[in-house]
């Protein structure tokens, strides 16, 4: 857990979280796009390009962050909450446009509006903490991309033949584990008086 009290919004790693959420309307335009053409290859590679475009940023804002000591509250907030925008983005148009489980949608966005609650009260209620994100909000982060990826590559190759039930179930294994890491991390400090 992290008190950083460092007021410098205007930065570079703050700046590249914040990319990630300026390509979500390109990315929603192609996938509309995409599907809409019969799963077009130029589609597909821009696509592709987006998705991992958004992933590097992931990478990189927390790396430009520690090396450039450039770390912020408003950093530490942006970074997943820059995450859980672009996940759930990602996740309404796999549900929208194939055959995502909405469950798994909705099963998501619950999960991370509890997050935002429960990170929102240690900072505010318990003195200025920030809480850590861990290494399951990472993993899930890159699998939902993987999972995009994966569905946006069916229609182009025929052969991929991976079941969509364990894909999703895979990702709320991923979502249960973390819930309860993060609450165990945090459990004395959210029922402390």
């Amino acid at each position: 857990m992290k008190v950083i009290e460092k007021n410098n919004i205007y930065n570079l790693p703050n700046f590249v979280s914040i990319t990630r959420v300026l390509l979500l309307p390109f990315f929603v335009y192609f996938f509309y796009l995409y599907v809409n053409s019969n799963h077009s290859l130029v589609y597909y590679k821009i696509l592709i390009f987006i998705s991992l475009l958004a992933v590097i940023s992931d990478f990189l804002d927390g790396y430009l962050a520690r090396i450039l000591d450039e770390e912020t509250v408003l950093g530490i907030y942006l970074d997943p909450v820059c995450d859980k925008i672009v996940t759930t983005v990602a996740l309404f148009c796999l549900s929208f446009f194939f055959d995502f489980s909405y469950f798994v949608l909705i099963f998501h966005v619950i999960r991370e509006l509890v997050g935002v609650w429960f990170g929102t009260f240690l900072f505010y209620r318990r003195g200025r903490i920030q809480g850590s994100p861990n290494i399951f909000g990472k993993i899930g982060v890159n699998y939902i991309t993987f999972v995009v990826i994966y569905y946006l590559s069916e229609p182009i190759f025929p052969f991929l033949k991976l079941n969509h039930f364990y894909l999703e179930l895979i990702l709320v294994i991923n979502i249960i584990i973390g819930g309860i890491k993060y609450f165990w991390d945090y459990r004395k400090i959210l029922f402390q008086k």
